[in-house]
């Protein structure tokens, strides 16, 4: 388990987005350096080291994808036509006759039965040299055409990401305020853990609104649980 999250730190790490401050990426390399050689962590320090250098990069992330977004909207299905051979482009335009869309293509799912496996095979590599090139545009677009663009969204993700930290203080004041019921009291920190993994990239990004409604609902429980005492 720690190999596989040490490894999701170093991606992190590696493909940190445009504008991260260099204190910042300084911190993040000697933590991991740290990490991987210390042989007595366990998975929760860890865990617990990602997830502050992921509060810490979540703004930067979140718009710089954003920005690469608009660039595979742009000229992602363009670089796969041009790079995939001409066997595989006439399957795609079968596939996109028949209802599937560029972005459904790169996701997999419906469109590997258009295709053979040795096709996919190839699909894969193709694939993941499109979606490097996107990258490279992404990034170096961050930097000069869109650098006004993509320092708005950081500061707009920046912003999100100070409600998100208010909905944490509220819920972790739910749970050291519970004292007669410590079952739900872990309840809501297992809730929060999960909410941090989707700021540092070990699971699933959960939205503002979903976060903020957990306020309601634990509290809720609380009272329900208080009337029935």
């Amino acid at each position: 388990m720690i190999p596989n999250t040490l490894q999701i730190f170093k991606q992190l790490y590696q493909y940190l987005p445009p504008l991260v401050p260099e204190d910042v990426r300084a911190d993040m390399k000697e933590a991991l350096n740290q990490l991987e050689h210390n042989p007595h962590l366990t998975i929760d320090e860890v865990e617990d080291t990602m997830i502050a250098f992921g509060k810490k990069i979540w703004p930067y992330r979140k718009a710089y994808h954003e920005i690469v977004d608009v660039y595979e909207g742009k000229i992602g299905e363009t670089m796969l036509l041009n790079a995939l051979p001409k066997s595989i482009q006439k399957k795609y335009g079968e596939f996109i006759t028949h209802g599937g869309t560029y972005r459904d293509f790169v996701a997999g799912g419906a469109a590997t039965e258009f295709f053979e496996p040795e096709e996919r095979v190839e699909l894969t590599k193709v694939l993941v040299s499109v979606r490097d090139a996107i990258h490279q545009h992404a990034r170096q677009a961050a930097l000069t055409t869109d650098l006004v663009v993509y320092q708005k969204k950081i500061e707009e993700f920046s912003h999100v990401q100070a409600e998100i930290d208010a909905v944490f203080e509220q819920l972790h004041g739910l749970a050291n305020a519970e004292q007669e019921h410590p079952e739900l009291a872990t309840e809501i920190r297992a809730h929060i853990r999960g909410f941090e993994y989707g700021l540092a990239a070990l699971g699933p990004q959960t939205s503002l609104a979903t976060m903020t409604e957990s306020i309601d609902y634990f509290a809720s429980r609380k009272e329900f649980k208080k009337m029935r005492s």
